[in-house]
This record gives structure tokens, C-alpha cells and sequence, in this order.
């Protein structure tokens, strides 16, 4: 389901969904470059900590200390040393996702995930993700994330 206050193209709804489902293939296939290549630039990322993450790169670099593919005592990664790979066997699936265009070039998406594989625990984690996508030279990237548990 999908809402919007600002008219979208022609085929940009297609566009920013297809960009989160790739977020969610990259993210379980554990394809680290393939996630990197749907944040802009100057992207920020917050996780389920607070922990804030600005631009492509740092974000990068914390999914793969998560992932476990980035070394323990990396420099720049602001998550605890205990936290390092406990994705690594991660899949997060995405039940609803839920578009709205604020300008023509700037989509809000609201998407319900549930997490499997995080090596603490053997229970499913929910979040709700908050994206915020811009257009760029015709291309949808994604500008922000927010990343909130649901009864964790």
C-alpha cells in the first residue's frame, strides 16, 4: 500500500521499492558492495542503538563488522567490540514496505522487517525502517535510515 502528497514520475514508485528490495536482498545474501551502491554519498544510517552512521563508507564499514568481514579492532566503527559478527548468518525479510513521495524527487518509505540469524538469539527480531530516498541524475538512492526494534 502506498500513499502520496507529491506527484512521482511515471515508474518512480517501481524505482524506490525496487531500491529497498535490493536493500533487503544485499543485506541477506550478505553482498556488502551491493549495499553500499544503494546509499548516496552522504547517506546516514541510524541502527537500533542510536548509533549514528554518516556517509556510504562508515556505513559500509560497520555492516561489514557486523557481517564479521571487517577485523574486530577496525578503525571507525562505533559498535561494541561484542557486536562484531553477530550477522554473519543474518537474512532480514521485509513484509511491508510503504511509499510516499514528498517532491518528485524525495520518497519517505516505512517498512516492516523481521531479522533471523542474529547469533544472540534464536528468536526473530522486528524493526521498522524508516528510508528516506532522493533522486539523483535519475537515479533513486537512499539518503537516511532509521532503524527502530519493535518489542525487542
Amino acid at each position: 500500500m502506498s500513499s502520496s502528497n507529491a506527484k512521482a514520475a511515471s515508474g518512480d514508485e517501481e524505482a524506490v521499492s525496487s531500491v529497498v528490495n535490493a536493500f533487503q536482498q544485499a543485506w541477506s545474501s550478505h553482498d556488502l558492495d551491493a549495499r553500499e551502491a544503494l546509499f548516496a554519498p552522504d547517506a546516514d544510517f541510524v541502527n537500533v542503538l542510536g548509533h549514528r552512521w554518516k556517509g556510504r563508507q562508515v556505513i559500509q564499514l560497520n555492516f561489514a563488522f557486523l557481517a564479521g568481514k571487517a577485523p574486530a579492532d577496525s578503525a571507525g566503527v562505533t559498535l561494541p567490540k561484542e557486536a562484531h559478527g553477530i550477522f554473519k548468518t543474518a537474512a532480514i525479510n521485509f513484509k511491508q514496505i510503504d511509499v510516499r513521495f514528498l517532491r518528485p524527487d524525495v520518497a519517505v518509505v516505512h517498512v516492516e522487517s523481521t531479522l533471523v540469524g542474529d547469533t544472540r538469539t534464536s528468536n526473530s527480531r522486528r524493526s521498522l525502517l524508516v528510508m528516506i530516498l532522493t533522486k539523483e541524475g535519475g537515479r533513486w538512492q537512499i539518503a537516511v535510515v532509521q532503524n527502530t526494534d519493535i518489542n525487542r
